[in-house]
């Protein structure tokens, strides 16, 4: 009877503890730049990018995070590496993770290995 109580109370304890929230991160409104948005996700965090260029490179994909450009096409925001390196890092990614209406151009991917030249996007 006692460890069908505790077993109750600890059921009752998962369901009054609050979910928690993912959050949507602006750019530029709340960080000036994508690397400094995608620094500040958490696993379902939504990271909007308003129209306009970014020159960017380098950039850390995080796992489970929404990444969406906010015009009405995907020319409408653009990632634009410079030919410095590529445009994002992405390994291992999970499902819930992906980047939806935005350009990325400009990639760059150069090393030793097959591997770090594979993919210049990301």
């Amino acid at each position: 009877m006692k460890g069908q109580l505790v077993s109750a109370l600890a059921f009752m304890l998962i369901l009054a503890t609050p979910a928690a929230h993912a959050a949507t991160i602006t750019v530029p409104a709340d960080y000036p730049t994508i690397a400094a948005a995608l620094a500040a996700t958490d696993v379902g965090d939504r990271v909007e990018i308003v129209r306009g260029t970014y020159a960017e490179h380098d950039l850390v994909l995080p796992q489970g995070v929404i990444l969406i450009g906010l015009g009405d096409d995907r020319e409408d925001v653009v990632i634009d590496a410079g030919g410095q390196g590529r445009v994002f890092l992405a390994e291992g990614i999970l499902s819930a993770t992906y980047v939806r209406n935005l350009t990325m151009t400009g990639g760059r991917a150069s090393g030793e290995t097959a591997y770090d030249r594979s993919c210049g996007a990301m």
